[in-house]
């Protein structure tokens, strides 16, 4: 029956509504209508509890629900009055209340999920159990309606102490039935998002058969057979509310889940990583859902903003890790859920199939993503280890060739002074102004490679330091915001460039630089009112300008219009 669990279901409610006209037959001959409610009790309520096997999360509850219509159906054997039937009666009712109490609580996760259900299953166990044992054991069987040949241990009966236990004995049911109303009232609320909240109607009904079943289970009804057998007929209709509340939260989950499949697959379109990860963040009500598709090139994990992860992700207990694979077996993706999904596993994995194809689609833009991802990675390498390189050119020539330069102009400098030759004196004096006009280029140079004003002052600082050279021509708009080192340099040897060019080429007879942030990003532009007859050249500057700026993960664009000058724009990330 495995693999037919509807069969199953129907033969087992089957099975337990047979068991109960059975067991109840001798009271069933005169009270027909009675035998059908009572058999249709048991056979919903074992029905019932097959269905719920179904699920992993509710196969406890369904063991144990299933178990309750058998104890329901065996608690009417008391009819027939004779041997073991009286006293297996009384302990099969106490069992039935006891499964389908711990059973309801169980569902639909299989686990107590608050401190009043974890107190109040030991509680029911020692008042349910432990009060029927009481109860029995100080009684005789005619005390409490039944045949004086019924099989009863009677070696501790004591009509005095009988007497006083039994009020006490009902106090406590009705002690537990309001304590099971308190935990279901936690449940209750606990459950009032997403589609959780089909289980409030079954707890609704549990805590009125609760309060139901304390209260007919009093007085007379623990004494009188049929006063017994009525209240049981009370609490049993009261009992078929379970199965139907059941039967209905099944139906409005599995319309659920083909609802939540078809709106999927409607929200994740186009199929990108973001659409994907809203679609499911909606549909299963979850706005802390992530998504992390698998990047089979780099043996990687990327999530939806394009970051290369590690490649095995940490397990964390407050979260819920749902691995994805493909419809070959191939790793997917993984699904970085609140652990309250668990709740509703399966229309957690019904969104995970209806998602499957769309994350399919998507895992080629994560593979795109993470690609470029390594390529900015080796860019700001490179870019790095070309700063790295500038300092210690800077540094071999400032400590060797500008050093000694500088001593061989202190050596002209003296020999002219203690010369007495004229013609010898004018060579040397003309020696010593070609020298001093080699260490200033030098120095020019040196400064070019990594000016010490972009590190001192900013970008802002170095640009303007950089229009002095150009007095009347090149205008400034920037602050002293600091950047990144690796934003500035580029940024400043890219203007550096750009202006070369509009003063070179251009004719221009002014030059406006502009630099400031905009929208998570670096924007930068060198117009002037030149020919502008820029075009873009493989070997020209302008294209020196690009890759340097495709370092940083930034972008270069010209408009260059005859008589309308030239812009250069510079857009680059902050981040």
């Amino acid at each position: 029956m495995r693999g037919h669990p509807a069969l199953g279901a129907v033969l087992t409610g089957l099975l337990a509504g047979l068991l109960a006209f059975v067991f109840g037959y001798p009271y069933w001959t005169d009270h027909q209508f009675y035998a059908l409610v009572v058999a249709l009790e048991c056979a919903l309520t074992a029905g019932a509890g097959m269905v719920l096997r179904t699920s992993s999360t509710s196969a406890a509850s369904g063991d144990l629900i299933a178990l309750g219509g058998f104890a329901w159906a065996l608690s009417w054997s008391s009819a027939w009055d004779v041997g073991l039937f009286p006293l297996v009666s009384d302990f099969a009712q106490a069992t039935f209340f006891l499964v389908l109490g711990v059973g309801v609580l169980l569902y639909p996760t299989g686990a107590l999920q608050n401190l009043a259900e974890r107190l109040w299953v030991p509680a029911a166990v020692v008042i349910l159990g432990g009060g029927e044992l009481v109860y029995t054991v100080l009684s005789r069987p005619e005390w409490v309606g039944y045949s004086a040949e019924a099989v009863w241990p009677t070696f501790l009966s004591d009509r005095d102490a009988f007497e006083t236990a039994e009020p006490i004995i009902g106090g406590a049911y009705v002690a537990l039935a309001a304590g099971y109303v308190v935990a279901l009232v936690l449940r209750a609320r606990r459950t009032t998002r997403g589609p959780q909240r089909a289980v409030v109607p079954v707890l609704v009904c549990v805590a009125a058969i609760g309060v139901v079943a304390a209260l007919v289970q009093q007085g007379a009804a623990m004494t009188d057979i049929e006063r017994a057998i009525v209240a049981g007929l009370v609490q049993g209709t009261a009992v078929l509310l379970v199965p139907v509340a059941l039967l209905g939260v099944g139906v409005y989950r599995q319309w659920t889940v083909a609802l939540v499949a078809h709106r999927l697959v409607r929200l994740a379109r186009p199929a990108s990583v973001t659409q994907v990860r809203a679609a499911l963040r909606v549909v299963l009500d979850d706005p802390t859902l992530d998504l992390l598709l698998w990047a089979p090139g780099p043996q990687r994990w990327v999530d939806a903003s394009g970051r290369v992860l590690a490649p095995e992700l940490g397990r964390t207990p407050d979260r819920w890790m749902i691995p994805v694979q493909s419809a070959s077996g191939r790793r997917l993706a993984t699904i970085d859920a609140h652990p309250g999904q668990r709740l509703q596993e399966p229309l957690v994995r019904a969104a995970v199939v209806a998602g499957t194809p769309a994350l399919e689609t998507a895992q080629l833009q994560a593979v795109v993503q993470a690609q470029l991802e390594q390529t900015r990675v080796a860019q700001a390498a490179t870019l790095i280890a070309e700063t790295r390189a500038r300092r210690q050119m800077e540094r071999d020539l400032h400590d060797g060739v500008q050093t000694g330069l500088a001593a061989l102009a202190m050596r002209l400098g003296a020999a002219q002074a203690t010369s007495t030759d004229p013609a010898t004196t004018e060579t040397l004096e003309s020696c010593r102004k070609l020298l001093d006009t080699v260490l200033g280029d030098l120095r020019m140079f040196v400064r070019g490679i990594n000016p010490t004003v972009l590190e001192t002052d900013g970008l802002g600082g170095a640009l303007r330091a950089l229009a002095e050279r150009f007095p009347g021509l090149v205008d400034v708009e920037a602050d002293d915001t600091r950047y990144r080192p690796q934003v500035e340099q580029a940024l400043f040897f890219t203007l550096n460039e750009a202006l070369a060019n509009a003063v070179r080429h251009a004719g221009a007879s002014h030059i406006v630089v502009r630099v400031g942030a905009e929208q998570h990003c670096l924007t930068a532009t060198v117009s002037d009112d030149g020919s502008g007859t820029a075009t873009w050249s493989p070997t020209g500057g302008l294209e020196g300008i690009k890759n340097r700026v495709e370092l940083v993960g930034g972008t270069v664009s010209l408009r260059s219009e005859p008589g309308s000058g030239t812009q250069v724009r510079v857009r680059v990330p902050l981040e």
